[in-house]
């Protein structure tokens, strides 16, 4: 049976979670009542599923326990087959070393700055290697004829 502290954990990671992925423009449902699941789904009841252009990720957040396990291994299974859908499972006992949500994500405009960045620097790597290219495949050595006097 989880604690009180557990739950309040387990509330707080799943808002964190949903609140990241809502930002990416996911519809997000935290604990979604099983009339709004797939029947695959209804019996196990998922704590998050974002869903956006026909992608559907199920967030399932554990703690590193057997019987936590044994839940990810059922999603899992029910999951395996089913073309749009993946997990994501969110070990919160545990630290997450490959997936963290970012402070904050960054604005519009700072995106297409750091495309500019990355733009002008490849347009200029290109010209470099069409000069270089350019340079060497069609330079001609000067003619040479006959000395004039």
């Amino acid at each position: 049976m989880p604690t009180l502290k557990s739950r309040q954990v387990n509330v707080q990671q799943s808002s964190k979670y949903a609140d990241w992925y809502a930002q990416q423009g996911y519809q997000v449902s935290v604990a979604p009542p099983p009339r709004e699941l797939p029947e695959f789904l209804r019996t196990l009841a998922p704590d998050i599923i974002a869903r956006r252009d026909g992608e559907n990720i199920v967030i399932e957040l554990k703690t590193s326990s057997p019987a936590s396990s044994e839940a990810v291994q059922r999603l899992a299974t029910a999951l395996e087959h089913r073309a749009g859908w993946k997990l994501q499972v969110v070990y919160v006992d545990l630290p997450d070393l490959e997936w963290q949500p970012p402070p904050r994500l960054p604005e519009t405009n700072e995106l297409l700055a750091r495309l500019d960045v990355i733009a002008a620097g490849t347009k200029t790597r290109i010209r470099g290697a069409l000069s270089f290219s350019y340079c060497g495949r069609y330079s001609k050595p000067p003619l040479v004829t006959g000395s004039r006097s």
